[in-house]
C-alpha cells in the first residue's frame, strides 16, 4: 500500500472515510478482498507470498494498514516480511499498544514501514513507524500516508488530502467517489519530488496517486466507510498492468463494538 487517505471522526455520518491505493509488482501473487479462510471475522485482501495484508479489518473493530517507508538507508537485504505484522495483528487478540510494544522490540528485523491501527472501532487511531519507533495517537481530521511518515507533504499526499476534504464537505459520500479520487495519474512537478535515494526518473514515475509502470504499479484501490452505527463497507477495485479494471466488489461488515 503506497497511499492511504483518510478522514477520522471528521464527518457527521462516518467515523472513518478511507481511500487507499496498493502499489506492488504485478507478478506478486495476491488474493482480492474477502473474508479470510482461517478467520471469517477478518476482511481484507491477501498477499499470497507472505500471507499478510496491506489493509484489513476485523468485526470486533480492529483495523490495520501498512505502507513501506521508501528510503534506501532503511532497506534490509534479509528482512522479515512486513506483511506478517498485519497478519499477526488481525489474527491475534493483543491490544494495539501491546502489539506495538512487541513490534518495537523486533523493529530492526524489518525494512522501514508505517502502521495505522485501531482497536476500538475508530474512536481512536494510532500511527507507528519503525523509523522513529514512536506511537502517535492521530488527531481527528483528514490525513495522508504514503511512503514517508504520516502527513509528510509529498505532492500525492497533499493532492489526495485536499481532494478528500473537498469530497467530504461537498457531497454525499459513496465508495465509488473515493475510488474515483484514487485514479489521478498526473505526475508531480519535478521541483516538488521527494528525494528518497532512488533515481530521479523513477521518483517521477512513482509520484502520481495512481501509478502505471511496466511490471509495477497500482494493483488495487480500496474504499472503506465506517458509519456511527458501526457498519463497515469495503469496496475494492483491482487493476492489471495497463491500469484496466479486472475485478470489483463491495463487502459489508457489521462491527461488534
Amino acid at each position: 500500500m503506497c497511499l492511504i487517505l483518510f478522514a477520522l471522526n471528521n464527518h457527521p455520518g462516518y467515523k472513518l472515510i478511507l481511500a487507499a491505493n496498493r502499489d506492488e509488482f504485478f507478478d506478486r501473487p495476491t488474493a482480492p478482498a474477502d473474508f479470510w479462510q482461517e478467520n471469517k471475522h477478518v476482511l481484507g485482501g491477501r498477499d499470497l507470498l507472505s500471507g499478510g495484508t496491506w489493509l484489513g479489518i476485523r468485526d470486533d473493530g480492529r483495523f490495520i494498514a501498512i505502507t513501506n517507508f521508501r528510503d534506501s538507508n532503511y532497506k534490509k537485504t534479509f528482512a522479515r516480511s512486513r506483511g506478517e505484522l498485519s497478519k499477526s495483528y488481525l489474527l491475534e487478540y493483543d491490544s494495539a499498544n501491546t502489539f506495538l510494544d512487541k513490534t518495537s522490540r523486533h523493529r530492526m528485523q524489518y525494512s522501514g514501514f508505517n502502521l495505522l491501527l485501531s482497536d476500538d472501532c475508530f474512536r481512536t487511531m494510532i500511527h507507528y513507524s519503525n523509523i522513529t519507533d514512536k506511537i502517535n495517537v492521530i488527531k481527528n481530521g483528514t490525513h495522508g500516508l504514503s511512503n514517508a511518515l504520516l502527513d509528510t507533504p509529498w505532492p500525492k499526499v497533499k493532492t489526495g488530502q485536499k481532494n478528500l476534504q473537498n469530497l467530504i464537505t461537498s457531497s454525499l459520500i459513496k465508495t465509488s467517489n473515493l475510488i474515483e479520487l484514487l485514479k489521478n495519474k498526473a505526475p508531480a512537478p519535478d521541483d516538488q519530488l521527494p528525494d528518497t535515494g532512488i533515481p530521479f526518473e523513477l521518483e517521477q514515475k512513482l509520484s502520481p496517486v495512481f501509478i502505471s509502470m511496466k511490471g509495477y504499479g497500482t494493483r488495487c484501490s480500496t474504499a472503506l466507510l465506517v458509519d456511527h452505527e458501526n457498519t463497515a463497507i469495503m469496496h475494492e477495485v483491482t487493476y492489471n498492468e495497463k491500469g484496466e479494471k479486472i475485478s470489483e466488489k463491495s463487502i459489508a461488515m457489521q462491527l461488534k463494538c
